[in-house]
Formats: C-alpha cells, sequence, structure tokens
C-alpha cells in the first residue's frame, strides 16, 4: 500500500466502497462537514473539471480542511482515499486540490498560512495568489537559506504582475546560487530584455556553471538576440475577372424600307 506521506487517517482498504461524487448542486443538501470531505476525495480519486468546480463551492471550508490534513492539524480523521496511487502523484492531486481552493478563496489563504513552515509547493502556488501579502511573504523567502526555496519564491515572484514582486528579484540576480540566479535573470527577461542579456552574459563566466545550465542560458540568449518576428504579409488579393474593352458600336444602319436604303438599290440595279 503506498501512502502520501500525509497526516491522513485509517487508509481505506480494497472492501471499502466507493463513495459516489456529490454534484455542486447538492452541496448544500448534506452536512458541511461530510460534503467537504466527500468533495475533497472526489477531486483526489478524479481531478476533473467537475470534481474542480465541486471543490471551488466548498469554499473556505474546503480549503482549511485540505490544509488541516496537510500540516497534520485535523482534528477529525481523513481516510486516504487514493492508497493505490503512487506518492509522487498523490502528492501533486494534494498539491493540485490546495492551488484550486486557494486561488477561489485568495485571502483564507493567507491567513491560514499564517506561521506556518511554507514548503516549495506552497511558495508555487503564492505565484498565483490574489493577495498584496503573497509578494511579501515569496520576498521574505528570496533571502531565505535553502537555494531551493530562493528559487522556487523567485519563480512565484515572475508571476505576480506588480512592481513590488520586481523589486523583490533584484537580490536574487547576485545570489551565490547559479540556479537561483538564472532563475530572477528569466524573471527580468520578461519586463526588461537587454538588461537580462547582460546578466546573462556576465553569467556564462560564472566558476561553477555545470553544462546543463550552460545550455540553458546560451539558449535563453539566442532567443533574447534574436530579431523580433515580422508580422505576416497579407494575403496576396486573387485578380478579379479580366475587364474585356467594351466592342465598338457598328455603325449605325439605316432601316430596310428607308428612302437610303431604296436609293442604294436603285443605284446598284442601273
Amino acid at each position: 500500500m503506498k501512502s502520501t506521506g500525509l497526516a491522513l487517517g485509517a487508509p481505506l482498504t480494497s472492501k471499502t466502497p466507493d463513495k459516489q461524487r456529490i454534484p455542486v448542486t447538492t452541496i448544500s443538501s448534506v452536512p458541511e462537514s461530510i460534503a467537504v470531505d466527500t468533495v475533497i476525495r472526489s477531486y483526489l480519486r478524479q481531478p476533473d473539471e467537475s470534481s474542480a468546480d465541486a471543490l471551488v463551492a466548498s469554499g473556505e471550508s474546503g480549503l482549511q480542511r485540505l490544509l488541516d490534513v496537510w500540516y497534520g492539524h485535523a482534528g477529525e480523521p481523513f481516510d486516504n482515499p487514493i492508497p493505490d496511487v503512487p506518492d509522487r502523484e498523490a502528492i501533486d492531486r494534494w498539491a493540485s486540490a490546495i492551488a484550486i481552493a486557494a486561488v477561489a478563496a485568495p485571502s483564507a489563504f493567507i491567513d491560514a498560512i499564517a506561521g506556518e513552515e511554507l514548503s516549495t509547493m506552497l511558495l508555487a502556488i503564492l505565484g498565483d495568489i490574489d493577495d498584496p501579502r503573497a509578494t511579501a511573504i515569496l520576498c521574505a523567502h528570496v533571502k531565505d537559506e535553502d537555494w531551493l526555496v530562493r528559487c522556487n519564491a523567485v519563480t512565484s515572484l515572475r508571476r505576480r504582475d506588480d512592481p513590488a514582486a520586481r523589486e523583490g528579484i533584484e537580490p536574487a540576480l547576485a545570489d551565490p546560487d547559479l540556479v537561483v540566479r538564472s532563475a530572477a535573470i528569466d524573471a527580468i527577461s520578461h519586463w526588461d530584455p537587454d538588461r537580462a542579456v547582460s546578466f546573462y552574459t556576465d553569467l556564462l563566466d560564472a566558476d561553477g556553471l555545470t553544462p546543463v545550465l550552460r545550455s540553458q542560458v546560451e539558449a535563453a540568449l539566442t532567443l533574447l538576440r534574436a530579431p523580433p518576428p515580422q508580422p505576416p504579409n497579407p494575403p496576396a488579393s486573387s485578380p478579379g475577372p479580366a475587364i474585356l474593352p467594351k466592342p465598338a458600336n457598328p455603325p449605325a444602319q439605316a432601316p430596310a424600307n428607308s428612302p437610303a436604303r431604296a436609293r442604294a438599290r436603285q443605284a446598284s440595279t442601273s
């Protein structure tokens, strides 16, 4: 039996009947605690659009329950609904569920994680949270002692389109870890490509640059130095039908019984 590494209750066994998924429209018709747990289990078993909508509809209660289970604060047991899913995939599903609920309730998410130790997964989620406090949290983690934490903080700040996020990336441009530094350069390349080219060029001369990172830097420089794509030429209009000159009108002829035609006949017989 696979473990998700989470603080879950007794795992389900193969004899445990699978609960049906509760549609969004019927969530309000069952007790809240049962509805929330059923919605979470539904998404973890089958993460699709329908179960994601139900997770969003569970609101702050669903988000809090997810975080309580994740951090091991749950007062009520939560049976593992996906015991046969490999650990890595199980964690990815939990991360996806938390991200969906967090984006739907951004302020509640920031309140709920206050005082908690933030994993790289939660730092990644913060990049999409519509709350200015998310930027402040990420900026604080740019100076963390763990290079992986710093790298995730920088990557999330890149996705936040505000001046404070851009300012928070600046210290990482001189980070001692070249991976973190490269992530910071990639971030500024989205709004200051010329400056990014300068930093990337200097990075190529840095001690300890690995072949993989060198290859990535060179590829980034190639893209940044490439001329901007030209707009496609409008399609040539197909020639219309040839316009032929209008033929000249034939000379007007007198009616058959006109005096002029009669004189012409007499002249021809004489």
